[in-house]
């Protein structure tokens, strides 16, 4: 199969002192279409927890090596740094299920908020990255204060669900460049005014 696809979207808060899923959602399934639903739901559960623990423990070693230890030190890094220090993007590979199936985990982070693809381990790294780069961009622009209050998606999921049903639809990850980015960003508005 040549299409490129994301299997789930993952947005966490990191903010202390526990971090926590905001918005989740999965576009195929990890696991067998005979499993029974409450199968696949705690095995949707189970690789969620897997990802925001993940990230969460990435994202606390980055901040622990950039401060060497001393938090102290993390008010005087911001002030010499400023955002570069409030963001960060990274990928992790896990597998998990009974058959140890290999994935990455693509993720961005803007202050507290960050955002994660799930991706077959064969995806094109590239071209999840840049579908990952402008959803984040795009939960910033719609959601002001989601590098500091991340909880503030929650309020409004539908707008993340009509973002990914026109920019990422099924998963399916389009070649876009900025140009018809803001074109599908003025469908999503156009859809999310209409309500």
């Amino acid at each position: 199969d040549n299409n490129l696809m994301v299997l789930a979207v993952v947005i966490l808060s990191v903010k202390e002192p526990t971090p926590s899923v905001v918005y989740s959602t999965f576009f195929s399934p990890p696991e067998s279409k005979r499993t029974s639903s409450d199968s696949v739901r705690q095995l949707r559960q189970e690789k969620i927890n897997q990802i925001a623990e993940s990230i969460a423990s990435e994202c606390e070693f980055r901040h622990l090596a950039v401060c060497r230890g001393k938090p102290q030190e993390s008010d005087q890094l911001l002030a010499e740094f400023g955002s570069d220090l409030n963001r960060d993007s990274g990928v992790i590979r896990i597998s998990s299920g009974p058959t140890k199936e290999q994935n990455v985990i693509y993720w961005q982070r803007v202050g507290f908020c960050v955002c994660s693809f799930l991706c077959d381990a064969a995806e094109n790294v590239l071209m999840a990255d840049a579908a990952l780069s402008l959803l984040a961009r795009t939960v910033h622009t719609q959601f002001r204060n989601a590098s500091e209050q991340p909880s503030e998606i929650v309020q409004r999921p539908e707008e993340i669900t009509a973002y990914l049903h026109h920019c990422l639809p099924n998963g399916l990850i389009l070649f876009t460049n900025q140009k018809m980015h803001q074109q599908l960003a003025k469908e999503v508005e156009v859809f999310l005014t209409a309500k």
